[in-house]
């Protein structure tokens, strides 16, 4: 079974903070450009990338904030997995006492607010 590239993911690349604009030209339409990458912090490599772009005719990708809350939840990816691995094997474990429980209800608290940009 393969498995996945170990994290911590980070922030590999964006561009500019705010999104490259390139205006009409000879007929076709300006558009609005962005893109974020998600690499991992050992090898540097690319993981993953979400691009958002808005042609001023009024079709593109998803929203804006929508693209940026999809790259915030693909960098948490592997923290994610690893919460949802600790509050299953606290399920299972009937032995469990509650500073487990709040070790895991930490680690769920976190990564949750980290992926939704709150951290």
């Amino acid at each position: 079974m393969n498995t996945h590239t170990p994290g911590p993911w980070v922030v590999h690349c964006m561009s500019d903070e705010a999104p490259l604009k390139v205006p009409e030209v000879n007929g076709r339409p300006g558009f609005e450009y962005q893109h974020f990458s998600v690499g991992d912090c050992n090898e540097g490599r690319r993981i993953a990338k979400v691009e958002w772009y808005s042609y001023s005719g009024g079709f593109g990708s998803p929203s804006h904030d929508e693209c940026v809350a999809n790259f915030r939840l693909i960098l948490a990816a592997p923290e994610l997995l690893d919460a949802c691995v600790a509050a299953l094997e606290l399920l299972r474990d009937p032995d469990a006492d509650a500073i487990a429980a709040a070790k895991v209800e930490a680690m769920l608290d976190g990564v949750i607010s980290k992926s939704k940009g709150n951290a």
